[in-house]
């Protein structure tokens, strides 16, 4: 049974906009250090969220579908807190690195700013089940512009299910906050709690460069529950 759209963008955005102000950088590890930010398991309490977010839904959902539209809710209110808050960006190779690779094949530095390569994985690659946990990963290559040596890289993320419907609200995050380029490794963090419908999900992944889109959204990225 199809619960109420109304009701998940109303849970989550509700608990969205509170569980991810604690952690704004959203667990970013820059080189050489790493953030003492708390947790997404610290900040994203599943029992507060669950309760808050179907609260919310029960007064949109009716008839038989509150209990149904409750769960799906507080999945969602869940998942939309973890994504804001689990996401973790670290540099492992630096602009100058990326620039003498990139010059061994190439003339020339690009005229701007340009993203040599996004690729992304899975964990676990097989089939998940409830109260397991996603790991979406991903790897970023930005190359310096002869013109403009300033890169601000980011990444979005956004959750479709199998009926091609969005699973909460989009979530985006930087992934250099020293605004250099460099390889980064990224990651996000999908909790599967109750709620979740059995079906294959699709992963959309888009990196922004300089706050411009790339190319289309990357959705080669999936995962199962059974």
């Amino acid at each position: 049974m199809k619960y109420k759209l109304t009701g998940i963008v109303v849970a989550a955005a509700f608990v969205l906009n509170g569980c991810a102000i604690p952690q704004q950088q959203g667990g970013i590890q820059p080189a050489g250090g790493q953030t003492k930010q708390a947790s997404a398991e610290q900040v994203c309490n599943p029992l507060v969220i669950g309760i808050i977010s179907a609260g919310v839904c029960g007064l949109v959902a009716r008839g038989n579908n509150r209990v149904k539209a409750a769960a799906a809710c507080a999945a969602v209110a869940v998942t939309a807190c973890y994504l804001a808050n689990s996401y973790k960006a670290e540099q492992t190779r630096t602009a100058k690195q990326v620039e003498d690779e990139y010059l061994k094949r190439n003339r020339a530095l690009p005229a701007n700013p340009a993203i040599a390569s996004y690729s992304g994985k899975v964990d676990p690659r097989t089939a998940v089940s409830i109260g397991q946990e996603v790991k979406v990963s991903s790897i970023i290559v930005a190359v310096p512009g002869r013109n403009d040596k300033n890169v601000k890289v980011e990444e979005e993320l956004r959750i479709v299910d199998a009926k091609g419907e969005a699973w909460g609200k989009p979530v985006r995050k930087i992934a250099n906050p020293s605004g250099e380029a460099g390889e980064f490794q990224t990651s996000f963090t999908i909790p599967i709690r109750e709620g979740w419908s059995q079906g294959i999900y699709t992963i959309e992944r888009t990196v922004f460069l300089n706050g411009v889109a790339t190319g289309r959204p990357d959705s080669s990225v999936k995962f199962q529950i059974v």
